[in-house]
């Protein structure tokens, strides 16, 4: 699937804006000079599995609503892999990532601005072992009690580089900007 200047939207519970999966790997989505949202509890703008891939170039990506997370890649056996360059991903709602790898998924983020608001929204969240999430360049903002601006749990590993890697974080107790 490929989107250039396009606008998707969803709304409503359990939603996924851009869904690739596949057993074989061969799923891809790229997206440039889009927008993505959905408004509702527990979806996903992008979601990443089976060994499938996402490019963003240029493309802004939000969720509103609880457990809502921005970009997230997750499988059993082989995770997805999420590229974004100059994105810009905006979460609000309670327990709402803006990029979340789980179970060997890979995010990488270049030049990319992430801002979260909602308690427990963790900007960067890697959970897993094989689970990567790099980040190079760009800005980490959370507000909320307990919204750390990056967290690797369970063997998940985070990767920082570049000179203009910006966390901050604001909101209440068991707040953490690396965690």
């Amino acid at each position: 699937i490929d989107l250039t200047n396009a606008i998707v939207a969803t709304v409503g519970n359990s939603m996924r804006t851009v869904l690739a999966g596949s057993s074989l790997g061969v799923a891809t989505i790229t997206a440039t000079d889009s927008q993505l949202s959905s408004a509702g509890s527990s979806s996903y703008v992008v979601s990443v599995a089976g060994g499938a891939n996402a490019t963003l170039t240029n493309t802004t990506v939000s969720s509103t609503g609880a457990t809502s997370h921005g970009l997230y890649t997750s499988s059993v056996d082989i995770g997805g892999t999420i590229t974004a360059n100059a994105a810009t991903i905006n979460t609000s709602g309670a327990g709402s990532h803006g990029a979340f790898a789980q179970t060997t998924g890979v995010i990488n983020l270049t030049d990319s601005s992430i801002t979260t608001l909602g308690d427990g929204s963790y900007g960067l969240y890697s959970s897993g072992n094989g689970t990567v999430l790099s980040f190079s360049g760009g800005s980490v903002t959370t507000t909320g009690a307990g919204s750390h601006g990056i967290y690797a749990v369970a063997g998940g590993h985070v990767v920082l580089s570049g000179s203009q890697a910006i966390v901050s974080v604001a909101g209440g107790s068991l707040t953490h900007g690396l965690y």
